[in-house]
């Protein structure tokens, strides 16, 4: 178990230095995590979901993660994109087992229920039962049980989620700093898959984030960024917060230092009793 992560609840006050002094148990405390999920992936937000270019074709498909729920996300009829939750109508069973792929239609494997590309219910087996025995009521109307459709956004090339029932629009919600720096990523051109590099971590988001915004520790661990100037000690690096209360993060080189001699990392060794 992480240090104590058990500390119990009497144990949960800021710091007195303030807030730039984070305590462990933001990071590990259960009941925060699910309002975090409850607030930032299924609340009035939108999530990144994908790339247009994963799904090019009508029945293309690309499996992703909101928060702890997967979702699909398809290319449908007339071009338009859908994503759905990836959990079964009926008894809640995985819907789509593989992490990408085409087809023209989705079956649930535990009891053959089939989805349309929008997510629409199109098919019940024995729906009116055997023998004049079961089967789903009279007034059963597939209509009713489609799918858990999300909200969908595409902003040059990149797919964006909610599922919130009424989230606000993609441009409030990122604000005009965000906006201005998405559109830089993704003006509209498009957009070709080179191929995927993935890593596993064994974390929840916020440690990840932790991560990417410490750069103390980038120059000092990762010593490829100095062995090809991709990060330099005197790297100037900043995290800016908008009134959307989102935060861009930045970084630049200032200048570039000339030196007859390749750059070389010295790497000291140390012993820990």
């Amino acid at each position: 178990m992480l240090q104590n992560s058990i500390e119990s609840t009497t144990d949960r006050a800021w710091p007195q230095e303030g807030w730039t002094r984070v305590p462990f148990w933001v990071y590990t405390d259960p009941d925060l995590y699910q309002r975090e999920l409850d607030t930032f992936f299924y609340g009035p937000s939108w999530n990144y979901v994908a790339l247009e270019c994963e799904v090019p074709e009508k029945g293309s498909y690309k499996r992703s993660w909101i928060g702890e729920r997967q979702v699909v996300v398809v290319r449908g009829e007339e071009d338009q994109i859908y994503v759905w939750e990836n959990r079964c109508a009926h008894r809640g069973a995985r819907l789509c087992w593989k992490n990408k792929g085409k087809e023209e239609s989705f079956t649930c494997p535990y009891h053959q229920w089939n989805f349309a590309l929008d997510g629409a219910l199109q098919g019940v087996p024995l729906k009116r039962g055997v023998l004049s025995k079961g089967g789903m009521p009279a007034d059963f109307d597939n209509a009713e049980h489609s799918l858990k459709r999300l909200h969908v956004h595409v902003e040059g090339g990149s797919i964006w989620a909610s599922f919130h029932e009424s989230p606000p629009s993609f441009e409030s919600y990122s604000g005009p700093e965000v906006m201005r720096n998405l559109k830089r990523q993704f003006p509209g051109k498009k957009l070709r898959l080179l191929g995927y590099n993935r890593q596993k971590i064994d974390s929840n988001w916020k440690l990840y984030f932790e991560n990417l915004k410490d750069p103390y520790h980038a120059t000092l661990l990762h010593s490829f960024l100095i062995t090809f100037g991709l990060w330099r000690a005197d790297t100037q690096s900043e995290s800016i917060p908008s009134v959307s209360g989102h935060s861009t993060m930045v970084s630049s080189n200032v200048g570039k230092k000339r030196q007859k001699q390749p750059a070389r990392l010295r790497v000291s060794k140390r012993h820990w009793s």
